[in-house]
């Protein structure tokens, strides 16, 4: 234990100095990380959701890159908040495809480090706010294993607005859903005006040969 403990004191940053206080303290186990998990949140609550927000999307990294489908609207806010270099951004914007920008992005928040990468979590709200609450959900379920089953500060309050989040979710989905139909029958009606004004065009382009031939035999 005395090697790890000079490896935390010896880090650069207090961000650094917490990774290996977390590294360490997960490798004892669900008891050990619960009593730090609360003694952070007392004391250290903003940088302990930095921390927690970082580990938790380094965690489910290949799943969340697969779902992650606005990297360059995330990029741009990062980029405004200073916690993403313009070099990331323009490679980001430029790269080809969904999943290229998403990997591209990735490389970014891992120079970035955890506030880069506690920002990244933090712009999904923004960015793809669906995606963010089933992430939330998510980060709830994994935070209770690592307390070893313990419920954390404001579980219970924080539950409750998840079941109220996905509810308004779940309406989200049946309005998006009903907006899609809608924008399928419009497109469909649109389509059948279309069809109706070319038939009328070749209706009147008859008419008109019609009358004309008909002129031309009058004159004749």
């Amino acid at each position: 234990m005395g090697n790890e403990y000079k490896a935390v004191v010896g880090s650069s940053s207090s961000h650094q100095r917490m990774a290996g206080i977390l590294r360490v303290v997960e490798e004892s186990g669900a008891r050990a990380m619960g009593a730090l998990y609360r003694l952070l949140l007392e004391h250290e609550p903003q940088m302990m959701q930095e921390m927690e927000h970082a580990q938790f999307v380094s965690k489910i990294k290949e799943s969340l890159l697969q779902r992650l489908t606005r990297a360059e609207a995330v990029a741009n806010r990062l980029l405004e908040e200073g916690l993403l270099s313009e070099t990331v951004y323009f490679n980001v914007s430029e790269a080809k495809g969904v999943e290229r920008r998403a990997h591209m992005l990735w490389a970014g928040l891992e120079e970035g480090g955890a506030r880069a990468k506690d920002g990244f979590y933090r712009a999904l709200l923004h960015c793809q706010p669906l995606l963010y609450r089933e992430l939330e959900t998510e980060r709830l379920m994994w935070m209770c294993g690592m307390t070893g089953g313990a419920k954390v500060n404001g579980w219970d309050r924080r539950m409750e607005e998840l079941r109220r989040e996905e509810k308004k979710l779940l309406l989200e989905r049946e309005q998006m859903q009903r907006e899609r139909e809608e924008l399928a029958r419009a497109r469909a009606e649109v389509e059948k005006a279309r069809e109706e004004i070319e038939k009328e065009k070749k209706q009147l382009g008859l008419m008109k040969g019609k009358l004309i031939d008909n002129s031309n035999n009058n004159n004749t």
